[in-house]
């Protein structure tokens, strides 16, 4: 590189920088969301919707994920499938590859035997391989999980 253009790339970090650390709480976000769905008729009618989202902020040394899913079916006029999830994870960059992380989760299943559980965890982790084929991510830290089964009772467990 020739002095000129290390300068104009320093200049163009710089002025990422500064609209990433200027952008408000609804901006910069990046992701993929799919919504499907069909119906039937003829000798039984069968209707499903499926939906997600995954959405990404990445900041200076904050990055917000945010994740969730619905999948309904319904076949004969009896519900046959009813899956419900969403899930937060905020990650502080702390280091080059050394980071913390928190998660929040919820799920609802009745066909797997629970109208809802819930996950908290937080914890550190380390980037362990970062190219554009691979990504390989080690987390670890306590976990805490709320189980409420469709049969009325329910288990709270500790976990790492």
């Amino acid at each position: 590189f020739t002095a000129g253009q290390a300068k104009q790339r320093s200049i163009a970090e710089a002025e990422r920088l500064a609209a990433v650390r200027d952008a408000g709480p609804f901006e910069n976000w990046k992701g993929r969301g799919e919504i499907g769905g069909f119906r039937s008729t003829g000798n039984a009618s069968n209707t499903g919707v499926s939906a997600s989202l995954d959405l990404k902020r990445e900041g200076i040394d904050w990055t917000h994920q945010l994740r969730g899913r619905a999948d309904y079916q319904r076949s004969a006029g009896v519900t046959s499938r009813e899956k419900y999830f969403a899930a937060y994870e905020p990650r502080y960059q702390i280091g080059d590859d050394l980071f913390t992380y928190g998660l929040a989760q919820f799920e609802r299943d009745r066909f797997q035997g629970f109208d809802a559980r819930y996950a908290l965890s937080a914890g550190v982790g380390y980037q362990a391989v970062k190219r554009p084929d691979l990504n390989l991510a080690v987390k670890a830290g306590p976990a805490l999980r709320h189980t409420a089964f469709t049969s009325g009772q329910d288990d709270t467990r500790v976990g790492g």
